[in-house]
């Protein structure tokens, strides 16, 4: 993974599209507040890019290569080796790398973990996070009631969570469903959380995203 020369890292867990140019917009600004970013392949298989236009074939390979469970396994993998070389380790993730975070996050790897859109954390809720976690929501799901579920998360201390009213991928700018506004806001927010965390020390009821 080469040197690093900082004293925390985040790794950016991709959504089913796999690394896309959104992943790399995510991992610039990230470096910019002064940790080291690792943007892996957290899918099983050759490495595969699609295009927002390819959710079947996306989720079709997706599944192949083991679903979020897997995905969930190899994130864990990743941050656990990272743990040596750094102070502090956090996540981000994005759709099913952002419920492969919350996954994780009750494992005791990751120091922070961020999740942006990660509509199938609803089959998760008993999960029990050992680390802050702020939860980004998108408001327009289908399927679910996203205001239901964050409010029942948000009764976990570790928990912070934020609804935006926007359809699921907003932060995404190759997206149908980007909004600039609400993009901004989250990954300000995002920053925000991980500096707090990650950076100067703060826990649970000190963070204020």
């Amino acid at each position: 993974m080469g040197d690093h020369h900082r004293d925390a890292a985040v790794v950016v867990a991709h959504e089913i599209l796999g690394l896309t140019p959104h992943i790399t917009r995510m991992k610039t600004a990230l470096e910019q507040f002064g940790v080291d970013v690792y943007t892996p392949q957290l899918t099983q298989g050759p490495a595969r890019v699609f295009a927002p236009s390819d959710q079947e074939a996306a989720y079709a390979h997706f599944t192949r290569a083991g679903g979020v469970v897997a995905m969930a396994a190899r994130l864990n993998a990743f941050g656990t080796s990272l743990r040596s070389r750094y102070r502090k380790v956090g996540a981000m993730g994005f759709s099913v790398g952002a419920t492969s975070g919350w996954i994780v996050a009750s494992e005791g790897v990751f120091d922070a973990v961020v999740c942006f859109y990660g509509s199938r954390i609803r089959d998760y809720p008993e999960l029990a996070p050992t680390c802050p976690c702020l939860l980004l929501f998108a408001e327009r799901e289908p399927g679910f009631d996203p205001l239901d579920l964050a409010e029942r998360l948000e009764e976990q201390e570790s928990v912070t969570t934020r609804l935006y009213p926007c359809g699921h991928g907003f932060a995404d700018m190759d997206n149908p469903n980007h909004d600039t506004v609400a993009a901004d806001d989250a990954l300000a927010t995002a920053k925000g959380f991980l500096r707090a965390v990650l950076l100067e020390g703060k826990v649970d009821d000190d963070v204020e995203p």
